[in-house]
């Protein structure tokens, strides 16, 4: 049962690891990628916050924006 979004990122990233996730007009990620830049950014953001401490993004609408915001689900923020 799927119960987070970090689920539902998992489970789609190993069904169907080469497909088209997320893009912008600059960068396409598929699954896989989206699903390791956002446990990545995770660990960078964990090691400098403590868990359930909020996080604010302003960034521009980008493919790399959402996997920093997966991020910070993957870090606990």
């Amino acid at each position: 049962m799927q119960t987070n979004i970090l689920d539902w990122l998992e489970a789609t990233a190993a069904r169907c690891p080469d497909a088209p996730a997320v893009g912008d007009v600059q960068q396409d990620y598929t699954w896989a990628q989206l699903a390791e830049l956002a446990r990545r950014s995770g660990s960078a953001l964990a090691a400098r916050t403590a868990p359930r401490c909020p996080a604010a993004f302003y960034l521009e609408k980008s493919a790399p924006a959402f996997a920093a915001m997966l991020g910070t689900v993957y870090a606990g923020c």
